[in-house]
């Protein structure tokens, strides 16, 4: 009797984790874009969204999970301007092209590192990032008064493209609004209660 109960337990066990790999497998979505439109795919709805600066730095987060980005290199992901007056240059085109290629370097490091399950070169392409949005804080104060510009305009365009996904989606706008943190350094954090993983095709 004892043998056939242990044997119903773990029958049970097995159901209940097939059927959470099951949920899990539901909780996907896909983020492409195509000729100027993103198609968001989420739970057998689709959306269709004209695109914007926030949707392409959106796509950026989405694309790495819990790793900070700082917002001027999505500023510059998004095709931003970092709100320069014409006229001037506040951290120079050259010094720009040069974070620019450095930080897509470490973001391809990342993404390898995250394939290959590394942690330790994960950590290092992190940190790494993380010091290129440091390497600002001597510039002079107009050069820190455009990273401040990027920092603000960077979260307006990402809010506001939460909110047109919200629109179409209040699930998937929801879930989104609860992961996205936006601020010097930008982030994609999903809740591991619900977790999301992103398919994103740019």
């Amino acid at each position: 009797m004892d043998g056939a109960l242990t044997r119903i337990t773990q029958l049970r066990q097995r159901f209940d984790s097939l059927e959470g790999a099951s949920e899990r497998q539901l909780r996907r979505a896909t983020l492409s874009r195509d000729q100027g439109v993103w198609f968001l795919c989420y739970g057998g709805r689709n959306v269709c969204l004209q695109d914007a600066k926030g949707m392409r730095q959106l796509a950026t987060l989405l694309s790495q999970p819990n790793t900070r980005v700082a917002a001027v290199a999505l500023a510059a992901a998004g095709e931003d301007d970092l709100g320069e007056p014409p006229g001037t240059s506040l951290l120079g085109a050259r010094r720009r092209a040069t974070y620019r290629e450095r930080a897509a370097e470490l973001h391809q490091e990342l993404t390898e590192a995250q394939a290959f399950n590394d942690p330790e070169r994960v950590v290092l392409a992190q940190y790494q990032l993380e010091s290129l949005a440091t390497e600002l804080a001597p510039l002079p104060a107009a050069a820190g008064a455009a990273v401040e510009r990027a920092r603000i305009n960077v979260t307006r365009s990402i809010r506001a493209a939460l909110r047109r996904i919200a629109e179409h989606d209040p699930e998937l706008g929801a879930l989104l609004h609860s992961g996205v943190r936006t601020g010097a350094l930008c982030s994609y954090e999903p809740d591991p209660g619900t977790p999301l993983d992103w398919d994103v095709r740019c």
